[in-house]
């Protein structure tokens, strides 16, 4: 990615309240496409159901509270379920990165140590050493 795709952040002071209404890089267009439609159609059934113009079975269906208090149940049941699933997936996604970037250092360690009892003259062992040092450090700066 270059420099123009960066999405530009202004720190402190009002910029903090004015990034959740910026368009590039925010959820905020996508959720209102799906929530504003949703909010419509359920304010219009209500205004329906409370001036009468819904026929019978729709209105009590619309007025009846166990009917959104079920719906409720499941739609939190829902949301708590695929909130802790994500929980336990990104803890377990970081543990594997830092066992990951244990095996790395391991290994890197186990190199130089193995350049100690290289027959090869000393300028082409540093050069070997250090060069092996930056290819794990932007191994670990890539993961």
């Amino acid at each position: 990615a270059s420099a123009a795709d960066m999405i530009r952040y202004e720190n402190g002071g009002i910029h903090f309240i004015l990034k959740v209404f910026k368009l590039k890089g925010s959820v905020f267009p996508h959720s209102l496409a799906v929530a504003l439609p949703c909010a419509g159609i359920a304010a219009g059934l209500k205004t329906l159901a409370v001036n009468g113009y819904l026929p019978f079975e729709w209105n009590d269906t619309v007025l009846d509270n166990a009917v959104w208090t079920g719906f409720s149940v499941l739609v939190g049941f829902l949301i708590i379920f695929r909130t802790s699933q994500s929980y336990v997936r990104f803890w377990e996604g970081s543990t594997a990165t830092h066992n990951m970037r244990a095996q790395w250092f391991d290994a890197c360690s186990a190199l130089i140590a193995f350049c100690k009892y290289s027959d090869a003259d000393e300028a082409s062992i540093l050069t070997f050493q250090s060069l092996l040092v930056r290819l794990f450090s932007m191994l670990h700066a890539a993961a």
